[in-house]
């Protein structure tokens, strides 16, 4: 038989009973506790079970906080039961209700009582996602649905076996029994029980399959349930049907109108449905939903502290402290009480006193262990600045500041951090008094450091002499500023000499230095100015700048090319200056521009020109080196 041919069934609605005293298992919570329990006038019990507000007993008695609290207290069982509509109530705690549950059934392949339907719609009443839906049976599967029709599921389980040997207590994982999750939040659920084929193998062992939602960990699964005649009824006696409940259908946010007492807070279930619940304060018990609200518990009643301390109990606290002479934190499960006798007061201060003057002279023992190791190696380090030759390198200073300029010893910390630790990148030569290395002081200047090989006090004046080195410069000799000759210095104004003789080259289309010529005309710079002096700029004119732009623009640029070859760097126009004048006279269209523009230039020589008539490109430059003994 298809699946789809067994959904042809009616939902039942039925009524059901009670026959099991869940009061010792379920009843009692902190929430039922209390002087305060029921609304005053009303009853706070039926038979066994406590019935705390906002539930309330009777229906329309204004004994809960509405009608949808109405419990009904049956009296014609023994002990009484309770109702919520045709609900066997069996449990009420501060957030969810236990009711008894019901189970449906595939017996001899008859679908009589194969479905089951709970509606809570309209009510503050929603299933819990602490529910499984569990099937116990043999080719038996559940199929759970959110509406009558019983064609948008939210779960389903099935159960299979072929004999009582596959069977295993406690295991509920498709073999005999199977459970599964439900969503959170719902009101309405209908489940069908559904026999997946016709075989008649299980018939002896398995007559019958059941489908039921049970509280999660209170169904344990037997093998004997499979043919269990009692199954049935022990299921509903033991294995609730677990549902939330919440004020209103508003959240603590959303509500106006919150009836929260003192020592209480509002939360929110976190339903589907909405609503709200009225919570103790932590250290505080009794129904926060009636005045005047939670009560402060004394925690001291409990005995929390150690039986030597002392328990002071404090607004939803308490406090555990230790009488004199005891040593702990009070507390029954921390360090309790610790016994501590008291102290012989001349021992103490016998004690104080020793333990004072070790004290001291440790102190004063240390403080002239360290001046003495100071001085000593300060000493020791007088005495190998000499053996290494240092009054000889303070006499060499001492003679030589005159000529080579102030100078300093350095100590060897500050070398090995100018030469990064002697690192051997930093190398720049090895000879037969040690190996030389190139540092950097922290002003950014760069030295070169000499560290000796070994001391012989026989070549100390040598190594120590050694503390100078000069170096040439090299380039071409055509661009070199002439006041280096006098100050063996590069300034900002050597760069507006070179970039007049670049100025040179570009307009006569020759090289700086000649050597085609005789030896007093090698230098273009000589022969620019000496025409420009005689006043026939045009025969040293290349021809291809003669052919174009105006006299004016050839004088203009001339001129400043002039001035940038002053001998005296002072004279010299700045890089900017010059930028900027050759800048104008790009921008000037006509000759009388240029001429406005372009300052009077005496041609008188202010100083003697002399330049080195060799061809020569090298000079000598100062380079310090530093040496280390």
């Amino acid at each position: 038989m298809e699946i789809r041919s067994l959904l042809l069934f009616t939902l039942l609605h039925i009524p059901w009973t009670l026959s099991y005293n869940f009061t010792s298992i379920y009843s009692t919570t902190s929430f039922a506790e209390g002087p305060n329990i029921a609304k005053p006038g009303c009853p706070s019990k039926c038979g066994d079970l406590s019935v705390p507000y906002p539930f309330g007993i009777g229906i329309r008695a204004s004994c809960s906080i509405n009608h949808s609290f109405d419990i009904k207290c049956n009296s014609s069982f023994d002990p009484p039961k309770a109702f919520l509509g045709n609900l066997e109530v069996v449990g009420i705690s501060e957030t969810q209700i236990r009711i008894k549950n019901h189970l449906a059934s595939i017996c001899n392949y008859s679908i009589d009582n194969s479905t089951f339907a709970l509606d809570l719609s309209g009510t503050p009443f929603s299933l819990s996602n602490q529910n499984k839906l569990t099937v116990v049976g043999c080719n038996h599967v559940s199929l759970m649905s959110k509406d009558s029709k019983l064609d948008n599921y939210i779960s389903s389980c099935i159960a299979v076996c072929s004999k009582p040997q596959e069977l295993s207590d406690g295991s509920c994982s498709g073999i005999g029994c199977c459970q599964a999750s439900i969503p959170k939040g719902l009101q309405y659920i209908a489940t069908a029980m559904l026999l997946l084929n016709n075989q008649s193998d299980n018939d002896n062992f398995n007559p019958c399959g059941y489908s039921f939602l049970a509280e999660q960990n209170r169904y344990s699964f037997r093998a004997s349930d499979i043919s269990d005649a009692s199954f049935v009824k022990r299921t509903m006696d033991t294995v609730p049907l677990v549902i939330d409940w919440a004020i209103a259908n508003r959240t603590c946010n959303e509500s106006s109108n919150i009836i929260c007492e003192g020592e209480s807070v509002c939360v929110d279930p976190g339903t589907t449905i909405g609503g709200y619940r009225c919570n103790c304060s932590r250290g505080y018990q009794g129904n926060p939903y009636l005045s005047p609200g939670c009560q402060d518990v004394n925690e001291c009643e409990f005995n929390p502290c150690h039986p030597k301390a002392i328990c002071i109990n404090l607004p939803g606290s308490f406090n555990c402290s230790c009488p004199p002479n005891y040593l702990g934190d009070g507390a029954k499960y921390g360090s309790g009480c610790i016994f501590l006798p008291p102290p012989n007061k001349t021992a103490l201060y016998t004690g104080l006193f020793i333990g004072s003057g070790l004290f001291i002279l440790l102190a004063v023992s240390l403080w002239l262990y360290k001046v003495l190791r100071k001085r000593r190696a300060k000493q020791l380090k007088q005495s190998i600045f000499k053996q290494n030759g240092g009054l000889l390198l303070q006499q060499h200073i001492s003679a030589h500041d005159l000529v080579l300029g102030k100078m300093r010893i350095f100590t060897s910390k500050e070398l090995e951090k100018a030469t990064d630790r002697f690192n051997e990148s930093r190398i720049l030569g090895r000879g037969g008094q040690g190996t030389v290395y190139k540092g950097m002081l922290s002003d950014g200047r760069i030295v070169a450091v000499k560290k000796s090989k070994q001391v012989d006090e026989n070549r100390l004046e040598e190594f120590i002499n050694e503390t100078h080195l000069t170096t040439k410069v090299q380039g071409t000799f055509g661009y070199l500023d002439p006041e280096y000759f006098q100050t063996s210095k590069f300034t900002e104004k050597s760069d507006v000499y070179s970039f007049g003789v670049v100025l040179v080259e570009l307009l006569t289309g020759q090289k700086p230095i000649s050597t085609s010529v005789t030896d007093e005309e090698k230098s273009l710079v000589t022969r620019f100015v000496l025409t420009m002096e005689e006043n026939r700029l045009h025969t040293i004119l290349d021809s291809q700048i003669t052919e174009q732009g105006s006299k004016e623009e050839h004088l203009a640029v001339a001129n400043l090319a002039r001035r940038c070859l002053k001998l005296n760097g002072k004279k010299r126009p700045t890089i900017r200056e010059v930028a900027m004048e050759l800048e104008s006279i790009r921008a000037c269209e006509n000759p009388s521009c240029i001429e406005s523009n372009t300052p009077d230039i005496s041609f008188m020589e202010e100083e003697s020109s002399q330049f080195p008539d060799d061809g020569s490109s090298q000079t000598q430059n100062t380079f310090r080196r530093v040496n280390i003994c």
